[in-house]
């Protein structure tokens, strides 16, 4: 396994990290500002000397000045804006006392330098100077807890993506479950499971447990997360205390004022906004007790909101990242806060409850591009460019079995993957239907309605599920109406033309504005070529009259094609026949040859239901299999869209 690299990139982001992420990301917008120096504590493989050396990363044009205590021999004279303490605890004791380490940290503060400051204790642990101690608690103190389940999860995903050792959402479940105290375990568990993949296929839950001693790596006894940060607990507790005493205390006013206007000035170091501490200091001493009670317990809400900005910070906008970095300190935009988290929550409850209807056998990797369907596959390219002009909606209609569905899925995927933070939605019509149905009255109405509002792009699947029900066409026209006036994009699929569905006039004229796209039956024709390659890669050589025959009886799909081929030369050549029109009908228990009157007197749905095999459903054909030059054609039937 490679050695990792330290960013903020790779710097997975959970409950126990969030505030010390956070905390971090605000001194590089403000070096030397309101939190310094910026002090973190926690156990050894926690994510503090990844945090560092993310800093000296993104901070590599300035002139930083990294110390690691392990090491330390003398307190540094060189000059720096940037300097890094870590491991601070591994001081020699008398160093730690010394007034000199203090006279240090404070100079360089003095001067607007940026202070960063890594422990495995607390301030007050470490056996360092008072005078040193106060200056540390005049920055930010925060800690890093032992990982909860959700962030062994991403820390397991994002290590198992580095380190290329494949892993299944089931066996990382499982392991998130397991009580691990630090990043170095979870790194001990990926080295094993890297010598595992060696020799198996594929990891599984019982392999893991077979062949990895857990109990060893992780121990049953954990220790318990503290609920919040020790020195704002304690800070909240001792101002309900000063409530509780209120007008008793003995103290003088003018005393008491000295000691929330002090614990005002921490508070404003620590980076949050005051402004309602501030307007309360000119007030009556009830008052002043009054805001800061308020205050913390807006503090404490916001850790609250920080933690569920960590599971969520994933799908948002670049936009929505900025507004949350800077006012997760403000006790302020609490209510705001709360409102745009609770909006980021619903836009992922919408995702996850669509994203149900995703078969994750359906991908565009092994999507199979044909005469046929490869306009309708260069349109969908088009509105994940966005190179070309398209005119909304884009109608897809073939018959059953053409691809339609898996072209849609595949798309759908594709936008997911390229839009994270929309919602992009796929829709089977007869879901949508249901939906609408079991709406009893106004008020569900327009929320349904409203949910659509904050989608970005729909792909519809089988439209004549709602052509067909009376009851949910005028809901549904309502959709098409925001999707039409806001040009969002959304595609529909059906097994017919616009013109051949039982719609009310409005629904056709919606659809023909648009963009209308066939999905054509192979032709004879087609079906010769795809049978001629199929033969020659298998360096068969067959006459001009059985590719005639095989391309007028062997209807269907490629995929019923190239089942009905692989059947005729595995029987053919097991039983040392010929090739020859008898043998192959032979095989595929074809009788006569359909004469051209009548194949043109049938139905095209009787041609289809002649099928020699029922169409397959689901059956997978891989790029990598088709991936040649053919040889009757300038290109390749079977192309790869590479699409960025």
């Amino acid at each position: 396994m490679k050695e990792r690299e330290f960013s903020f990139n790779n710097f997975a982001i959970g409950k126990a990290n969030q505030l010390a992420f956070l905390s971090v990301k605000r001194t590089l917008k403000n070096l030397g500002g309101e939190i310094n120096p910026l002090f973190i504590y926690a156990k050894k493989g926690l994510g503090k000397t990844h945090l560092m050396h993310s800093v000296k990363e993104i901070l590599r044009d300035e002139n930083v000045l990294y110390v690691d205590c392990a090491t330390f021999t003398s307190i540094p004279e060189e000059d720096s804006t940037v300097f890094i303490l870590e491991n601070i605890h591994l001081i020699p004791d008398e160093v730690k006392r010394s007034i000199d380490l203090y006279r240090f940290v404070n100079s360089l503060i003095s001067a607007k330098k940026q202070v960063y400051i890594t422990s495995l204790f607390p301030p007050e642990e470490l056996g360092i100077s008072e005078q040193l101690i106060v200056l540390v608690k005049e920055g930010l103190t925060v800690p890093i807890f032992r990982p909860e389940p959700e962030l062994v999860a991403r820390i397991f995903k994002m290590l198992s993506s580095d380190y290329k050792i494949p892993l299944r959402d089931d066996v990382i479940l499982f392991l998130s479950g397991l009580p691990f105290n630090d990043v170095r375990e979870i790194e001990t568990v990926l080295k094993k499971l890297d010598l595992l993949k060696d020799i198996t296929n594929e990891i599984t839950i019982e392999q893991v447990r077979d062949n990895i001693a857990l109990e060893e790596i992780v121990p049953a006894e954990k220790e318990t997360i503290p609920p919040t940060d020790s020195e704002f607990f304690n800070f909240l507790k001792g101002l309900k205390e000063d409530f509780e005493e209120g007008k008793s205390s003995s103290k003088a006013m003018n005393a008491i004022k000295d000691e929330y206007m002090q614990k005002l000035y921490i508070w404003k170091m620590k980076g949050f906004n005051v402004r309602m501490l501030e307007k309360s200091m000119d007030g009556s001493i009830d008052g002043i007790i009054q805001a800061f009670v308020s205050f913390t317990s807006n503090v404490q809400q916001l850790f609250e909101l920080q933690k569920i900005f960590g599971t969520i910070e994933n799908i948002t906008t670049p936009e929505e990242k900025e507004y949350f970095e800077k006012n997760l300190f403000d006790p302020e935009a609490i209510f705001d806060l709360t409102r745009k988290l609770k909006k980021i929550e619903k836009r992922k409850k919408i995702k996850e409850e669509y994203n149900r209807f995703l078969d994750r056998r359906k991908t565009r990797s092994n999507f199979v591009i044909l005469p046929s369907n490869r306009r309708a596959f260069g349109i969908l390219r088009n509105v994940l460019e966005e190179k070309q002009k398209v005119d909304f909606p884009v109608y897809i209609y073939g018959g059953a079995g053409y691809g339609k569905t898996h072209l849609l899925i595949a798309f759908t995927k594709k936008m997911q993957e390229l839009f994270g933070e929309k919602i992009i939605s796929y829709i089977p019509s007869k879901v949508l239907v249901n939906e609408i149905n079991e709406i009893s009255g106004d008020d569900e109405r327009e929320m349904l309605i409203e949910k659509f509002k904050g989608t970005s792009a729909i792909f519809l699947d089988d439209i004549e599920d709602i052509a067909n029900d009376r009851k949910s066409n005028s809901v549904f026209i309502s959709i098409l109406n925001i999707f039409g006036k806001e040009k969002k994009p959304i595609v529909i699929s059906s097994r017919m033309p616009p013109g051949d569905l039982s719609l009310e006039a409005q629904f056709e004229e919606f659809f023909l504005s648009g963009t209308v796209i066939p999905i054509t039956k192979l032709k004879d024709e087609d079906r010769k070529v795809i049978i001629t390659n199929l033969f020659i890669q298998k360096k068969i050589s067959l006459s001009d009259k059985i590719k005639e025959f095989l391309s007028e009886n062997l209807t269907g799909n490629f995929i019923n094609i190239k089942r009905n081929v692989a059947q005729i030369i595995k029987k053919v050549v097991e039983e040392n026949l010929e090739f020859t029109i008898d043998s192959i009908s032979g095989c595929i228990e074809i009788k006569t040859p359909l004469s051209v009157e009548e194949k043109s007197g049938e139905p095209e749905e009787q041609n289809q239901s002649k099928d020699v095999f029922p169409k397959s459903k689901g059956e997978k054909i891989l790029l990598s299999e088709l991936d040649q030059k053919w040889l009757f054609l300038n290109e390749r039937i079977f192309e790869e869209y590479n699409i960025p």
